[in-house]
């Protein structure tokens, strides 16, 4: 089904264009953000729509060329700089990563998914005091927010504070009893505890759920950690 616009409307074609990206229609989309881009050149949206749509065709260059037109003619535009962070961080140029996570923040300080992203930068430098404080942050925002509670957990557990480990695990699971990684990383902590019996039954809820999701390669992880077990 076409979805029918002014074909004069810039704004038009951002819109079809996100609704393309969300369907994993991903040259459609493309294509639609072009057409905006020669109506209206100054559409900060467009490069912004544009460059997700590359990031996610794994044309990392081509999106942060995107979000930097995009930060270029709206320089208060927190999403470009949280969406070319997160390329940052793919390309492994954390500290660039965080400049941005720290941009985007200072314009839209309620913006829980860039200090979520910005802790798992702090953590994956080791910095876990800074990255706990960025998940303390996006939960003071988001109570409900499970992966903050969850990358919490992780970072405590590599801390050895395994009792508060286990406490974020068990709250994100309880928001999303679904949510598998919880389930396998509160093993891991029951296993470091010397608690074998919680240990096994955690792995076997995480293999339970990566199978049904279709998460092979962590559903062998979670049979790995089963036999050692066993």
């Amino acid at each position: 089904q076409a979805i029918r616009i002014n074909p004069e409307n810039a704004d038009a074609y951002v819109g079809r264009g996100a609704a393309y990206s969300d369907q994993g229609k991903l040259d459609s989309a493309i294509a639609d953000y072009n057409q905006a881009i020669r109506i209206n050149p100054e559409n900060a949206d467009a490069y912004v729509g544009r460059g997700a749509a590359y990031s996610d065709q794994g044309k990392l260059d081509s999106a942060i060329a995107d979000y930097n037109q995009a930060i270029r003619i709206n320089p208060e535009d927190a999403l470009a700089y949280y969406n070319r962070g997160v390329v940052y961080s793919d390309q492994g140029k954390l500290d660039q990563a965080i400049a941005d996570y720290n941009q985007a923040i200072k314009i839209n300080p309620e913006y829980a998914l860039a200090y979520i992203n910005r802790g798992v930068v702090y953590s994956d430098q080791g910095k876990l005091d800074q990255a706990i404080a960025d998940y303390n942050q996006a939960i003071q925002i988001n109570p409900e927010y499970v992966d903050a509670y969850h990358n919490r957990g992780v970072a405590y557990y590599k801390q050895g504070k395994l009792d508060q480990a286990i406490a974020d695990y068990n709250q994100a699971i309880r928001i999303n009893p679904e949510y598998a990684n919880s389930y396998y990383s509160r093993g891991l902590a029951y296993n470091q505890q010397g608690n074998k019996r919680e240990a096994l039954e955690n792995f076997r809820r995480a293999a339970e759920l990566y199978q049904r999701q279709g998460n092979q390669e962590w559903y062998q992880n979670a049979l790995a950690r089963i036999r050692e077990l066993e």
